[in-house]
């Protein structure tokens, strides 16, 4: 009997331990979403952020992130030597469409699943950069 008391007093703290995938999230900063349709190296250029409202001027792009979820990717920063973002500046990126990775957590067995490189919602992988 004490060992049931105990199991169900410690439940409540061991399910609140568990991660929930943002993490990753600096809630300090802004994240500008960019969406990728299909496997292939973007472009993103200093127009292409300045239109959406990314704060071009005074960045330092040595200082830009991106992420896919919740890792954080490779990105070339053409123009970051001189430590300003520039309107000759951009950022390239490899990019892959979504995938169904994720949706394996809807089926209560993965080999269940119907197509792993197929999603069910989406066909287009979200990206968030970030400075």
């Amino acid at each position: 009997m004490k060992r049931l008391a105990i199991i169900l007093i410690l439940l409540p703290f061991i399910s609140f331990a568990q991660p929930y995938g943002n993490e990753w999230i600096n809630f300090d900063q802004d994240y500008y979403k960019i969406m990728v349709p299909e496997n292939g190296i973007y472009k993103v250029t200093y127009d292409d952020l300045n239109n959406v409202g990314f704060p071009v001027d005074g960045i330092n792009p040595q200082f830009l992130q991106m992420f896919r979820r919740g890792q954080e990717i490779a990105i070339h920063v053409e123009g970051e030597q001189d430590g300003v973002f520039n309107t000759g500046d951009y950022l390239l990126f490899y990019g892959q469409k979504n995938d169904g990775k994720l949706d394996q957590e809807l089926y209560v067995a993965p080999e269940a699943q119907p197509h792993q490189y197929l999603a069910l919602y989406a066909d287009s992988a979200a990206y968030f950069l970030t400075v």
